[in-house]
C-alpha cells in the first residue's frame, strides 16, 4: 500500500471518528405539546345596525320625528323659546347631534333618552325630514342696553352687527360667515329666540363641552360679555 493511499484512509477515518463524537453530544430534540385551543367567541348580534347609512328619506323622516314635535315643533318651528328650532337644518348636522346624543359626547336628560333608540339610518331620516321644512320667524330682544360700550343700542342690533360683520377686536370673523361655509360642523342660525340662541353660547365658554362642533365655540363665546351673547 503506497504512503498517499494510506494517509488517505487516515484522514478518512479520523472525519468519521470526529463525526461520531460530535452526534453523541447532541442532546435529543425536546418534545413539544401543542396548548390545548381556547373556546370560541359566543357569537351574538349586534344591538344596533352595522350597515352603512344611506341618504335620508324625508317621507320616511316624519313618522320618525312624531316624537320630537313635542319640544320642537311637528315642522321643526318651536312654540318654546327654550327649545331650538330644527326646521331648515342640514340633514347632516342633526344626524350628527343625535349621535352626539347617543354615544354620550352630548349630555341632555330628554334627548339622550329618545336618541339612544335611533339607528344611524333613523337620525338621517329625521334630518332630511327637518331639512325640508321652512323657518318660522322667531322674537328679537329690542330691549336696550344699560351699560359698557354698546349702551343705548338695543341687543338685537349690536347682535346685527356682530353676525353680519364680527368683531375684529376680539379677533374673529363674522358668524354669519363661518356658519354658511362650515355646514355641517355649523348649524343654520335660524330665528330661535334669544333664550335659545344665547343659552349654547354661553356655557361653552371655558370649557370643551360639545353643544356644538362649530370650530369657533370652543374659544370665541370667552371673549363675548352676556349682551353679545344675547
Amino acid at each position: 500500500m503506497s504512503l498517499r493511499r494510506y494517509c488517505g484512509m487516515a484522514i478518512v477515518l479520523g472525519f468519521g471518528l470526529a463525526f461520531n463524537a460530535v452526534a453523541q453530544d447532541v442532546p435529543p430534540a425536546a418534545e413539544v405539546t401543542a396548548a390545548p385551543e381556547t373556546e370560541a367567541a359566543p357569537v351574538m348580534a349586534l344591538s344596533d345596525s352595522n350597515e352603512p347609512a344611506m341618504p335620508g328619506d324625508a317621507s320616511a323622516g316624519e313618522s320618525k320625528s312624531a316624537v320630537c314635535g313635542a319640544c320642537h315643533g311637528s315642522d321643526g318651528n318651536s312654540p318654546v323659546p327654550m327649545y331650538p328650532k330644527l326646521a331648515g337644518q342640514s340633514e347632516a348636522y342633526i344626524a350628527r347631534q343625535l349621535s352626539l346624543y347617543k354615544d354620550g359626547s352630548r349630555v341632555d336628560p330628554i334627548m339622550v333618552g329618545f336618541a339612544s333608540t335611533l339607528s344611524t339610518q333613523d337620525m338621517r331620516d329625521i334630518g332630511a325630514f327637518f331639512a325640508t321644512k321652512a323657518i318660522a320667524s322667531g322674537i328679537a330682544d329690542d330691549s336696550a342696553i344699560t351699560d359698557g360700550p354698546n349702551a343705548g343700542m338695543k341687543f338685537y342690533e349690536v347682535g346685527q352687527k356682530l353676525y353680519r360683520g364680527g368683531d375684529t377686536v376680539r379677533s374673529f370673523i363674522a358668524v354669519e360667515t363661518r356658519h354658511a361655509a362650515f355646514p355641517p360642523a355649523c348649524p343654520a342660525m335660524v330665528l330661535a329666540g334669544v333664550a335659545i340662541q344665547a343659552a349654547p353660547i354661553r356655557p361653552s365658554a371655558g370649557s370643551m363641552r360639545p353643544i356644538r362642533p362649530c370650530i369657533w365655540n370652543a374659544s370665541a363665546p370667552a371673549r363675548l360679555g352676556d349682551a353679545m351673547s344675547r
